[in-house]
């Protein structure tokens, strides 16, 4: 297995920008206690923001249980579904993963904290269903691993219906995260 290179000061970038403990571990795509001992280093190693990242630290620490990071596991997508903004049928990407709370999309440029109102049809999906919802950009990666863009947002607002319809969406098309 090829071994990662994560960056110290990309990730101090991100401690500084306000950016949350959670965004910051999908955006790197590592676990809590990948996280945690990331932190440890850092604090040892820049005294200058040793305060900031020892405060971190420490509320991980004290919520977050190593065994159940997120609240809903991933669920990844096995056939092609696309993500659009209601407001402009150009502005659309091809979603990896998704739970009931957001997703992460590749193909959609946006800025951290963007906010949207998106929709998603497919063919699994009852005839002229769709999926809407309003959602927040919660991180962003530029064409890091392919050439599109890749961002994760936050789902925060979504109809009964079309939460029945996600539901159906992710037990139909998709593979749940791996252990």
């Amino acid at each position: 297995m090829a071994k990662r290179t994560i960056y110290a000061n990309r990730i101090i970038e991100a401690i500084r920008s306000g950016m949350g403990d959670v965004p910051i571990m999908e955006k790197y795509q590592i676990s809590p206690g990948e996280f945690m001992e990331i932190l440890r280093k850092l604090k040892r190693g820049d005294p200058t923001d040793s305060e900031k990242i020892e405060a971190r630290l420490i509320e991980l620490e004290k919520n977050l249980n190593p065994s159940e990071m997120r609240s809903m596991p991933r669920n990844y997508m096995v056939f092609q579904v696309t993500v659009e903004d209601t407001d402009d049928a150009s502005v659309f990407g091809t979603v990896n993963d998704i739970t009931e709370s957001g997703f992460q999309v590749e193909g959609i440029q946006s800025n951290v904290d963007d906010a949207g109102r998106f929709v998603i049809r497919s063919e699994i999906l009852a005839e002229d269903t769709e999926i809407v919802f309003e959602a927040v950009c919660r991180w962003t990666k530029p064409g890091a691993i392919t050439e599109h863009d890749v961002a994760g947002f936050e789902i925060t607002s979504i109809s009964e219906s079309s939460l029945g319809e996600l539901r159906k969406l992710i037990r139909y098309l998709s593979l749940g995260e791996r252990p």
